[in-house]
């Protein structure tokens, strides 16, 4: 496999390799943790260490030394700070509060004496039948006694009642932020320890938190009315619409707070000489405004739509994190998977939990393989083909922002024209982002399209909408008469969100929508990006994904088969290209072009063929190439058949003469093994080939590799391949390490191994 500029991975950055998170057993002491060097060896980028619990010196020493540890061994390293549980009773009032509404009907014309709940009382209103209501709040005793002498009549009275949550940090107080940062850090500054590339903001469990206490002033400036004339309608009294509105404000009105808290932080960590980090997930306010906030947004479930993606795309940020979660009851092959749904959802920076020892074999194939794929989709520029509004007032007014548990999200965003559309566009091939109305506003526009961030977006799609601010409809107005083009998918949104003056905005709305000039229509999401001009990746069809990326000469493509199926079928892509390359992320050294028709509008045409779970770089250009060397191809396999030694780590030797898993040997302390087992088989190589490929068909779970005694590799769960180096045709001897964990059903090799001719297609 001749080497060429062009069939050659990139060097990779310092950022392309993946992260490491510590734990506070292994996190390091004064005479124990993490070794630097080691972990650099095996192909760690960096260490993130968890400053948590309620006690900051069980952790402080063992940061300062996994820093340490870091720095000789050359890795990065973060430090994330997780606002559950709180770092002690010191900071109690700056806990999170819950609202807990109270109501009750009194009859007037008399001294009434009622025990509240036990609770904090922020405010306390009676209204009556007819004319204005009357604050309670003076009436209210100590004792949480309301003694009121109240007029004739039948009067409502409602309250506003809080109280502390659980142990978690107040997210709605920008004080309670800082506060917390200087009790988190000057214990940390006293050790000495050295600024962190990054601090990561954790907020991941589901919280009751729904109060704070400057809630009231910011409700106030931000909606324009005092939300204690307004309690009936807060707790579902009177007219329907009102109350969802007055509720949908109320709502809205905690995620800025959450916004302007996590800005905070985020200030704050940059005048202390680090980055900062977020990984959020069920957090109150829109995402895409929230993951906007940090230097390296971050993406925890793959499941969620590309909030992170989209918000680092826009405001020009390189690194989006993704957290590979599972961690010591995982197996390799789930780890695999959840790297490339990360992947697929916009990540390029993965931070891996701490991995079981059982498969540490395996980890330098693994940290490789993440570093090669993590060197592509940190360079050039996104090239995504939409915008997709993101309707976020109607989910404030239909189901009050995202759920916190992750299954509950699935269905509910399935259920939407938002979920509908993603998944849509997804299966057609048509890349997007998901914008807010808060980063629309800096877009502008012409005759090729939407400009948001530095990207060129050929149009934005409003999947179902119903609640438009009047804002953004002007807003979409002026892109449209710029050049921008606009698609509306199924009706046209008819309705403005929130209380204030809604006659008057809905009015707004209309006349802005009204004098759209460039816009489609239609209740497919597919057919609409035709009709806006837009062309999915045809290898969408095939079931394939991918990612696509801008480079100086053309593009990259990501391409992963994620299915159990074998794929064999034409790819003609969607961007223009004289001459492309394909590279494989599992072998470093295959790489070579292939036979490709031209097509219309300057695209070509090309055979793809992806094993279950490979994926494959395509590297394009919009010039031709002065001979390129030739993709190497698979041709069939040769079995290599003979009879397998296994040696257990006791001394014991086992012969098979086929390959199966030694779960299911009769000799339970064979069988229960959790130590590495070692492979034997002398084989034949035959002639006839220009390079050789070893295919070990299923390995469970990991395992290390050498041929007649030289080590050759690692491998890390399925597909489990390797290169062989350049052998002479007759007898070799191959060897292979397997481990695996206590909680896996399989272990070993399990094969079949094959011998797999490589040779460079033809020009055919």
């Amino acid at each position: 496999m001749t080497a060429s500029p062009v069939t050659t991975w990139p060097e990779a950055p310092a950022d392309a390799r993946p992260w490491l998170e510590l734990t506070l057993s292994d996190s390091g002491s004064e005479d124990s943790g993490p070794d630097g060097d080691a972990l650099a060896r095996d192909g760690w980028g960096g260490l993130v260490f968890p400053a948590m619990g309620s006690d900051a010196s069980a952790w402080q020493q063992q940061a300062r030394a996994a820093a340490a540890e870091a720095q000789r061994g050359g890795l990065g390293f973060d430090l994330r700070l997780n606002a559950l549980p709180r770092p002690a009773t010191a900071l109690d009032e700056l806990r999170s509060e819950v609202l807990e509404p109270f109501s009750d009907r009194i009859q007037g014309g008399q001294e009434v004496s009622l025990s509240l709940p036990d609770r904090t009382f922020e405010t306390l209103g009676a209204w009556p039948h007819q004319g204005a209501p009357m604050d309670l709040t003076p009436y209210l005793g100590e004792d949480g006694t309301l003694a009121w002498p109240a007029p004739v009549g039948d009067w409502r009275v409602f309250g506003l009642g809080t109280r502390k949550a659980g142990e978690e940090l107040d997210p709605f107080s920008a004080y309670a932020m800082t506060l917390w940062l200087d009790f988190q850090e000057k214990p940390l500054e006293a050790e000495g320890l050295l600024p962190p590339r990054a601090k990561v903001f954790e907020r991941t469990a589901a919280t009751e938190g729904s109060w704070s206490p400057a809630l009231l002033d910011a409700f106030q400036k931000l909606r324009g009315y005092d939300l204690r004339e307004q309690l009936p309608a807060l707790f579902g009294q009177g007219d329907p619409g009102n109350s969802l509105r007055v509720v949908s404000d109320y709502r809205e009105t905690l995620g800025e707070m959450h916004l302007d808290a996590l800005d905070a932080w985020r200030l704050r960590t940059q005048e202390e000489g680090a980055l900062s980090r977020s990984v959020l997930r069920g957090n109150p306010g829109n995402p895409i405004d929230l993951q906007a906030i940090a230097d390296i947004p971050g993406v925890l479930d793959p499941a969620d739509p590309p909030f992170a993606a989209s918000a680092a795309h826009f405001a020009l940020k390189p690194l989006i994190t993704g957290v590979v979660v599972g961690g010591l009851t995982s197996s390799p092959n789930e780890i695999r998977r959840r790297c490339e749904a990360l992947w697929l959802r916009g990540a390029n920076q993965l931070e891996f939990p701490p991995i079981d020892p059982a498969l540490h074999l395996g980890i330098p194939a693994l940290t490789d393989w993440v570093t090669r794929i993590q060197t592509i989709l940190q360079s050039g520029a996104p090239d995504p083909d939409l915008l997709l509004y993101y309707p976020y007032h109607d989910f404030l007014a239909t189901r009050g922002g995202l759920p916190h548990d992750p299954d509950e999200r699935l269905l509910w965003m399935a259920s939407s024209g938002f979920g509908h559309a993603m998944q849509a566009l997804d299966e057609a091939g048509i890349s997007y982002d998901i914008v807010s109305d808060r980063l629309l506003a800096s877009a502008t526009a012409s005759e090729s399209g939407i400009i948001l961030g530095g990207l060129l977006y050929q149009a934005i799609m409003l999947p179902e909408v119903e609640r438009l601010p009047e804002t953004t409809a002007i807003l979409l107005r002026d892109l449209s008469r710029r050049g921008g083009k606009i698609g509306i998918l199924g009706d046209w949104p008819t309705d403005v969100p929130g209380y204030p003056a809604p006659d008057i905005r809905r009015g707004t709305l209309v006349q802005a929508l009204e004098d759209i000039h460039r816009s489609e229509e239609d209740d497919d999401p597919v057919r609409l990006a035709e009709k806006l001009g837009i062309r999915g990746e045809s290898f969408a069809a095939a079931g394939l994904r991918g990612i696509r990326r801008h480079h100086a000469d053309g593009h990259h493509y990501w391409l992963l088969n994620p299915t159990d199926k074998v794929v064999d079928t034409e790819v003609e892509l969607s961007r223009p290209a004289s001459a492309l390359v394909l590279l494989d992320p599992a072998i470093p050294d295959r790489a070579g072009t292939v036979a490709t028709e031209s097509t219309e509008y300057g695209r070509i045409r090309f055979p793809l063929r992806l094993e279950p779970h490979e994926s494959r770089l395509i590297r394009t250009f919009r010039q031709p190439l002065e001979s390129p060397p030739r993709w190497p191809q698979r041709l069939p396999g040769i079995d290599l058949r003979g009879l397998w030694t296994l040696t257990f780590q006791d001394g014991g030797q086992l012969e098979l003469p086929l390959l199966g898993s030694w779960r299911t040997l009769a000799d339970p302390q064979w069988a229960l093994t959790t130590d590495p087992v070692r492979y034997h088989l002398d084989f034949e190589l035959p002639d006839g080939a220009d390079r050789w490929l070893l295919d070990f068909g299923k390995v469970s779970q990991t395992g290390s590799v050498k041929i007649d005694g030289e080590p050759i590799g690692t491998l890390f769960g399925n597909p489990a391949a390797l290169a062989l180096p350049v052998l002479a045709a007759g007898s070799h001897h191959l060897e292979v390490v397997v481990s695996a964990t206590s909680q896996s059903s399989e272990a070993g090799l399990l094969g079949p191994v094959r011998a797999v001719p490589l040779t460079a297609s033809s020009e055919e």
